[in-house]
């Protein structure tokens, strides 16, 4: 992780944008989770066996640009919908991961035409409980960075292997530059309320297009509760757990979950 993508870029509202595209097949539209994307991670290439897949760093991550309008999810969601018009995607599956998932739910609840169908895979986004008391989604921006990516894994090896040493002092430059502007563009956004939009729970119910919410079982930030919960807000959509997978799951098990979405997005497409 934090390695430099070297991808191609797209320039949106005047912010260039950083993306990988490979593979081939149905379009494939992959919105990362909170600490950003890198062309080598383990799902990308599995996906692209079966999938067109783009893969973007959403504005403010990685080497994409923020406009300085960018205040909500919600503006992120719609430089993503304006990103996809100007490669001309259309028809395309849309993927989102923990916070690329609250973003995906954002752009399907507005009922984009060109979106095909949705694959939910731990998202963030949502607060379902009524006691203000009760916090279902963990505080990620608490943990010390040497510790950050413990609690996204069920393996501690796995989240060793997949994010190296998290010690500025060990870090190549660009690679904490990289760490750090993806905290920054979280935290513009996701800071308060603390990852959610209150008014997403409620836009939910508009989603459309068929939807898959896939949860790793030992999601540590957001329960498999609460996952079924997302599930049971969207119309018609189904739900699934992967075991031994946590909250980072396409990082932590891959090969599973390419599996689970060529079986679910391309049963659609073929029928």
């Amino acid at each position: 992780m934090f390695m430099e993508m070297l991808p191609a870029k797209a320039t949106v509202r005047g912010a260039e944008i950083e993306y990988v595209r490979t593979g081939s097949g149905p379009v494939l539209l992959y919105l990362h989770g909170c600490d950003g994307i890198d062309a080598s991670d383990p799902f990308i290439a599995p996906l692209a066996e079966k999938f067109d897949v783009v893969a973007l760093s959403m504005p403010g991550f990685g080497a994409s640009e923020m406009p300085r309008f960018v205040k909500t999810t919600a503006d992120i969601a719609e430089l993503v919908i304006e990103f996809t018009e100007v490669l001309g995607l259309k028809d395309y599956i849309l993927v989102g991961s923990s916070f690329g998932g609250w973003v995906a739910a954002e752009m399907a609840a507005a009922r984009i035409a060109a979106i095909s169908r949705l694959i939910l895979v731990d998202a963030l986004g949502v607060r379902f409980t009524k006691d203000p008391a009760e916090c279902e989604i963990f505080d990620i921006f608490i943990v010390p960075t040497a510790d950050n990516p413990y609690p996204y894994f069920s393996d501690a090896k796995k989240a060793e292997a997949a994010f190296g040493r998290m010690e500025f002092a060990a870090m190549p430059e660009g690679a904490a530059l990289r760490y750090c502007r993806n905290r920054e563009a979280l935290t513009t956004v996701g800071w308060a309320p603390l990852l959610y939009d209150p008014t997403l729970r409620w836009r939910l119910d508009r989603i459309a297009v068929p939807t898959l919410v896939l949860w790793g079982a030992d999601d540590k930030i957001v329960s498999v509760d609460y996952g079924r919960q997302y599930a049971e807000a969207i119309p018609n959509a189904a739900f699934k757990t992967i075991l031994d997978a946590g909250h980072y799951l396409p990082i932590e098990a891959p090969n599973a979950f390419a599996r689970e979405v060529g079986a679910f997005a391309l049963e659609l497409v073929e029928a």
